[in-house]
């Protein structure tokens, strides 16, 4: 029911966008609140915008993926980057940990404590030491850090209750960048693995100041929406949509993707249980979250659907009658 429940959600998102192509052509993307929204949302749920990361028998085969190009802009460097409060990883986490250093004895692994974390921030990008420090919730820190360190060193990202079962260099040729899905959809920043200096992750960082704020009912919104997988998700929506750079540019970081099916079919990685940073509150909202895409929220959604629908109609036909009556005077003189 669930899984039905967010198709049908996205189904009405696709239809939905079909709606905000049509109040674009009639320039009502500022007239109708939301349509940007859901113009990103939409083109988050077309999986053909993806490039998807083929897969042979639910795992990544190297011969017919894409060999790493050594010495390219694009490269992503063979570096594990990891992070928790101190130095003291929890014990439930080992396994994970010592799978990925196990399986890539070649890779340099950098370990980040929320001290070495802001020290890096403060010296790296004192741009945004203001927005860091204001975080409220320390997970926002750890988000936003992980964007930072990966624009400035590149790398492999990896929360620690993700356990690897391959070799990450058979994931290196999958340049400039690449994301793993999440569900009910969007893009996780629980694994992020990307080339230095990347364009996008640039932006996503740039953007970290204009989306801090705090007005959100729930920690759990508010976490997703500023900083974690749903901000992400919304950025890369963005910058396909209406890039801050060339089209080219756009173009060639619009990056690489794991569905989340593959992403934790424990045949790429295992995903150990994790949640640190939610708390009960969080879980109840996690969990309404997912009671909502299995009934009430399609129809919350169909009926916003529909009073969108016909709002756009209505300033549709206006515009029109506008112009009529405008082309009337001009052509009365």
């Amino acid at each position: 029911w669930l899984n039905m429940g967010g198709r049908v959600l996205m189904g009405v998102v696709v239809v939905l966008s079909l709606v905000v192509e049509l109040g674009g052509a009639f320039s009502l993307d500022g007239a109708v609140p939301g349509l940007r929204l859901l113009r990103r949302l939409s083109i988050i749920s077309d999986s053909r915008r993806w490039q998807v990361v083929p897969l042979v028998d639910g795992t990544v085969d190297v011969p017919v993926g894409r060999e790493a190009a050594p010495g390219a802009e694009e490269e992503i460097p063979r570096i594990l980057h990891q992070t928790w409060i101190d130095e003291d990883v929890p014990e439930r986490w080992h396994a994970a940990v010592n799978s990925c250093k196990e399986l890539n004895p070649n890779y340099t692994y950098m370990f980040w404590t929320h001290k070495t974390m802001k020290e890096f921030v403060h010296r790296e990008f004192p741009e945004m030491a203001e927005t860091f420090d204001g975080y409220p919730h320390d997970i926002q820190r750890a988000d936003a850090f992980r964007y930072m360190m990966l624009v400035k060193h590149g790398g492999f990202y990896a929360d620690l209750d993700v356990g690897c079962e391959i070799p990450l260099d058979k994931l290196r040729g999958y340049q400039p960048f690449l994301l793993g899905g999440t569900q009910p959809w969007g893009f996780s920043n629980c694994f992020i693995a990307t080339a230095p200096r990347s364009p996008f992750f640039r932006r996503v960082v740039e953007r970290l100041p204009e989306t801090r704020w705090n007005g959100w009912p729930f920690r759990y919104t508010h976490v997703l929406l500023s900083t974690g997988s749903m901000f992400l998700s919304l950025e890369w929506a963005t910058w396909m949509l209406w890039p801050p750079v060339s089209p080219e540019v756009s173009q060639k970081y619009k990056g690489w993707f794991l569905p989340q099916k593959a992403l934790f079919g424990n045949k790429i990685f295992h995903h150990y249980k994790g949640g640190s940073w939610q708390g009960s509150s969080d879980f109840v909202v996690y969990h309404l979250h997912e009671l909502l895409l299995a009934g009430w929220g399609t129809a919350i959604a169909s009926t916003f659907g529909a009073v969108l629908v016909f709002f756009v109609m209505m300033r549709t036909r206006q515009k029109l009658r506008e112009r009529r009556m405008g082309a009337k005077v001009i052509h009365s003189d």
